[in-house]
């Protein structure tokens, strides 16, 4: 299935350069990018974030920052979906580096977490897709 498939149920009627909009990708891929940039950046929450095991996941994010939307761009799902995918390493980076180095009760540690299951929800239900 193509980016431009109009009724597949993880797409909104929004069409941008006549791409159609996959919601979820595009809410991910934006925090994604925040929270890399906030990382490389040294802004990030916590110490360790800022060093060398948060740099990781800080180029890992713009790793899949990069593949959502240049698949988007090109009408790549393969290249959205590997992007989805390390998303859910992204996500699962910061919520271990956040958790470890703050508190078990730190809200933005859970926050990751939620994203990081759900884009392993969302990356599981292309494969289910393709898999039909």
């Amino acid at each position: 299935m193509s980016a431009t498939t109009k009724a597949d149920g993880r797409t909104l009627p929004w069409r941008i350069f006549r791409r159609t909009v996959k919601p979820y990708a595009l809410a991910v891929s934006i925090s994604t990018f925040v929270v890399s940039y906030a990382i490389l950046a040294g802004a990030a929450i916590g110490q360790l974030l800022n060093e060398f095991p948060g740099q990781l996941v800080g180029v890992a994010g713009f790793a899949a920052v990069m593949l959502l939307w240049v698949g988007w761009w090109c009408q790549r799902d393969d290249w959205m979906a590997h992007g989805l995918f390390i998303t859910v390493g992204v996500w699962a980076g910061v919520w271990a580096v956040v958790i470890y180095d703050t508190t078990w009760t730190s809200v933005s540690g859970w926050l990751a977490f939620a994203w990081s299951v759900a884009s392993g929800g969302v990356a599981a239900g292309g494969v289910r897709q393709e898999q039909r």
